[in-house]
């Protein structure tokens, strides 16, 4: 019990994003059998742009808080952190739902689409940002049940349209599950209220902007950049090869994010958790946890892609019905990206909780300048197993860059590591 208790956190986290992926992969299953191929394109290139938003959410809003709020700094803490979030969450949802619009063209249905996606990005952003207030401030039972009923609210609703012929409609599906999740999220805020806790301060919304983008830049760049080297060959097929060939490359991706349960959720607990141990307990306890991360996150990437690689056309059929079978073929390079995503997100942790963010924003340009320069010939070349080549392409620049910084930069020392959290502006 007293090895429970001192894990809690962990446990806590491990089951939020459980049932958040558990709800996302039911979305994907359910559209992806019923709706055709060329609508679940649509749902793809939707979901695409809302990883490119997310990522700047997460650079701005999301990861500063997290950092400064474990760094023991009341001044990030408090009701001024939710007008910030507001602002760039509506602004983003705006920008998403006009790039959707711009990518539509004559296309009637993801015209629509683009117009039901403001409210769909801004309640998937809802939910980030308060799981990101309630993990931060260790409220793990009120994580818990904010959770379940966003999540277990999305699934029981697809359930009941399941039983009608209103999930062969893309637009009603995406309304249903973005009004609930955004009410609960405001209604947990609410109930919560970050600026009761004794360590809260509020402050004026333009100083806490100012300080989470102190932070933030790096993240938003590298993010950015992320999004050129990730996110742009999903573009790319959607423009060259059209919706019906995305959806096969997001079948193949989505049957692998299952691995995103256990990598988002131990990677965002380990955020806070690596800075509080570097602060409290030194370098030494900081690199036996990030050790620990490695040695749980990278060997279990390996075990899916293998299990999922062999498997390939009958997981796909099961899960998804016979008429995307061709995206067995692209399961194991997609199983490459996953433990390469592994190693990286484990070192991306480990220079981001000492101090060193720049790193990723470092690999990330990198690889962003060969997607732009690779992406084209690529996908005209290999059709979509193009693009996930590209994926690949990109997951080892960004390996060597932080094996250079790491290992003979050695940026990642323990007497390196100690000698930046001895400076005062450091801690």
């Amino acid at each position: 019990m007293e090895r429970f208790a001192k894990h809690r956190g962990a446990f806590a986290v491990l089951f939020d994003q459980g049932l958040t992926s558990l709800a996302a992969f039911a979305i994907s299953i359910v559209l992806a059998r019923i709706v055709e191929p060329n609508e679940f394109g649509l749902f793809v290139l939707a979901n695409t742009v809302l990883v490119t938003l997310t990522g700047v959410l997460s650079a701005l809003i999301f990861l500063p808080y997290r950092v400064y709020a474990a760094s023991g700094q009341p001044r990030a803490i408090g009701d001024s952190s939710l007008r910030v979030f507001l602002v760039v969450a509506l602004l983003a949802s705006t920008v998403g739902a006009a790039v959707i619009w711009k990518m539509s063209l004559d296309n009637v249905a993801s015209q629509q689409l683009a117009a039901t996606c403001y409210m769909y990005f801004l309640g998937a952003f809802s939910i980030e940002y308060t799981r990101a207030v309630l993990s931060t401030h260790g409220r793990w039972g009120h994580l818990i049940g904010n959770s379940l009923l966003v999540n277990g609210g999305r699934i029981a609703i697809l359930a009941i349209l399941a039983m009608t012929t209103l999930t062969r409609n893309l637009t009603v599906v995406l309304i249903a599950i973005s009004v609930l999740p955004l009410s609960i999220s405001l209604f947990s805020w609410w109930v919560f209220q970050p600026s009761r806790c004794k360590e809260a301060e509020t402050k004026d919304s333009t100083n806490t902007a100012a300080l989470f983008w102190e932070y933030g830049r790096w993240l938003l760049v590298e993010n950015l950049a992320f999004a050129v080297s990730m996110q742009y060959f999903a573009f790319i097929v959607s423009i060259k090869l059209g919706a019906a060939e995305l959806a096969i490359f997001g079948v193949a991706q989505t049957l692998l994010n299952l691995f995103n349960v256990f990598l988002f959720s131990l990677t965002s607990y380990a955020l806070t958790s690596l800075r509080r141990a570097l602060i409290a307990e030194g370098a030494a306890e900081w690199k036996r946890q990030i050790t620990l991360l490695a040695r749980v996150l990278v060997p279990l990437a390996g075990a899916i892609s293998i299990a999922c690689s062999i498997k390939a056309e009958a997981l796909i059929s099961l899960v998804f019905g016979d008429r995307h079978l061709g995206a067995a073929a692209l399961i194991p390079m997609f199983g490459i990206v996953l433990v390469l995503n592994a190693i990286n997100s484990c070192l991306g942790v480990a220079f981001r909780t000492t101090g060193l963010p720049q790193v990723g924003f470092f690999s990330r340009v990198m690889s962003a300048i060969v997607a732009v320069l690779a992406g084209n010939f690529l996908v005209d070349a290999f059709g979509v197993a193009g693009a996930v080549l590209g994926l690949l392409i990109s997951q080892l620049i960004w390996l060597l860059v932080y094996v250079y910084f790491g290992l003979f930069r050695r940026q990642l020392s323990q007497a390196e590591i100690s000698k930046r959290h001895s400076s005062p502006t450091n801690n």
